[in-house]
């Protein structure tokens, strides 16, 4: 893929409330009284039932035209916290396994009202659930499930490096902090690392990043960096592929991901995040 791809981000912390409006209506005048009636509660399209009250709303997800891409949050933890709360690695490995098969009745389920509803990952550490493809009807479906949560948009982004050195301020950090990162391993989730970088311990030509590139996706690429950079990048991996484009707009718009575990950057703005 080239460099100028769009990506969409699915840290969570981006994904819109999805199955839920709020009304707004206009406030008291000066001069009226003040209203003291409880506000009435948005409907939220969530725990396996669409509010009737909802229908009053015009929902963004259940009436939506055309197909979105949505993030399912299955109920239940995810297989870190079964981790975290003292679970063995058997009972970690039963949750994501139990994960999958959730997330497959629930592709079943969104393809009673979309045929066409298509799965584009399975997530189950964190916070479990899939990313459907699908349209309102689709939705819908999937909300008479009661293995789902809640459905929420997952909002497009995209990478950007103005204006980050200003706010990172990462050389005054090792200036006056002496945070160098010496003896600290760092792992950075973007959109991959150009390691033949001479700042990574790479040869640092184009003619080395050329090469690279062109076998971006085979898996022996940290045996051929030099001593430096080996002991620079212990490893790495490519969660969605180089083709991988989830701009709806975009003539190369391919949003399945195609995973790989050879991590080279072709964006450059995870070399940048890296570097700082």
């Amino acid at each position: 893929m080239n460099r100028s791809r769009s990506v969409w981000w699915s840290a969570l912390t981006a994904l819109a409330l999805a199955a839920s409006t709020t009304a707004a209506t206009a406030g008291p005048s000066l001069a009226s009284a003040p209203d003291h009636r409880p506000a009435a509660k948005a409907p939220v399209a969530q725990l396996g039932k669409l509010s009737p009250a909802a229908k009053a709303f015009t929902n963004p997800l259940t009436a939506a035209n055309g197909r979105q891409s949505v993030f399912v949050q299955l109920a239940g933890p995810g297989a870190a916290d079964v981790a975290s709360r003292g679970g063995s690695a058997s009972s970690v490995a039963a949750r994501r396994a139990q994960v999958a098969r959730t997330a497959e009745e629930v592709l079943g389920e969104a393809r009673k009202g979309d045929s066409s509803a298509t799965r584009i990952f399975t997530v189950s550490n964190a916070l479990p659930g899939l990313g459907l493809r699908t349209n309102a009807a689709g939705v819908r479906a999937v909300l008479g499930s009661s293995a789902v949560v809640k459905v929420s948009r997952i909002a497009p982004q995209q990478p950007s490096n103005s204006n980050v050195a200003s706010l990172v301020k990462a050389a005054d950090t090792w200036k006056f902090a002496g945070n160098t990162g010496k003896g600290v391993t760092i792992g950075v989730i973007d959109t991959g690392l150009d390691y033949t970088h001479a700042d990574f311990g790479g040869v640092g030509t184009s003619a080395a990043y050329d090469d690279a590139l062109a076998h971006d996706t085979e898996p022996g690429w940290r045996s051929s960096l030099p001593a430096l950079g080996k002991a620079k990048i212990t490893g790495g991996h490519d969660f969605v592929g180089d083709d991988y484009n989830a701009d709806p707009a975009s003539a190369g718009y391919q949003p399945v991901p195609t995973p790989d575990t050879n991590p080279l950057d072709c964006n450059e703005h995870g070399t940048h995040v890296s570097g700082t």
